[in-house]
């Protein structure tokens, strides 16, 4: 199963820190339909690939997604950076992988 993981950040026109302000985690059954999810909801914006700089080399892991906001809260940048990751369900007293068919 993948999951989408996209954390949310949000900055005002006149300030230079962006804050997180939420945290969504979407599931699909193939990688598949995870990229025709983001092509659906970004389709318009500008993606940059997001790195996992911890292991040599670097690996891509997601997507950061940048645009501007002018609602009637509040205006300004907002950045959401996506990252796709594998999930399985563990047996929590084996440690085995769990095939969930039912997704």
């Amino acid at each position: 199963m993948i999951e989408l993981v996209i954390n949310k950040y949000f900055r005002e026109y006149n300030s230079k820190d962006y804050r997180h302000f939420d945290r969504v985690v979407e599931n699909f059954k193939t990688l598949e339909e995870a990229c025709a999810f983001l092509n659906k909801k970004y389709a318009k914006h500008k993606r940059q690939r997001m790195y996992d700089d911890r292991n040599d080399p670097m690996v891509s892991i997601g997507y950061m997604i940048g645009f501007t906001v002018n609602s009637g809260w509040a205006s300004g940048y907002e950045k959401h950076m996506i990252e796709f990751r594998e999930s399985n369900s563990i047996n929590p007293r084996t440690g085995s992988v769990v095939l969930q068919q039912w997704v």
